[in-house]
């Protein structure tokens, strides 16, 4: 759901940042992290979600501009094992169509543009089921040869 501007010659990452927004569903998950009832006013409640500002839970953010050096897609599946798996530009490619949001205003949708990202980095679909399986999964990509 977040947003970034991704330039597609440099790599060069800009995050958009807004609150979390967590679905009720997710709420337990979030409540192992986060102590929801600590941070008070700065928790917008509602029916079906709640609303954290990111600097609730991160007060020391730092704005910067990160290179691209791999591709994640991470999937919540409540009864799915967690697994990591490595895919083709292909895949990713597709990957990356799905959540393209300017698609429609660049001159072929962005796909030759999105083509070009993902054969130059690794890219991995992760599906977890659990927040504390992250680091070992996440610890199973290849990093890039520069060690970042």
């Amino acid at each position: 759901d977040e947003l970034i501007l991704l330039d597609a010659e440099t790599g060069a990452i800009q995050a958009f940042t807004r609150p979390f927004n967590i679905k009720h569903y997710g709420l337990d998950a979030i409540r192992q992290l986060v102590d929801l009832d600590a941070l008070g006013d700065q928790v917008l409640r509602g029916n079906n979600v709640h609303m954290i500002a990111h600097r609730a839970i991160n007060a020391d953010y730092q704005l910067h501009t990160p290179n691209l050096n791999r591709l994640l897609f991470p999937r919540y599946k409540k009864d799915a094992p967690n697994t990591l798996t490595k895919l083709s530009g292909a895949a990713a490619g597709l990957e990356l169509m799905k959540s393209n949001v300017i698609a429609r205003n660049q001159p072929g949708h962005g796909f030759d543009q999105l083509l070009g990202l993902v054969k130059s980095v690794d890219s991995y679909r992760l599906d977890y089921n659990d927040f504390k399986v992250l680091p070992e999964l996440l610890a199973q990509m290849q990093l890039p040869a520069d060690g970042k």
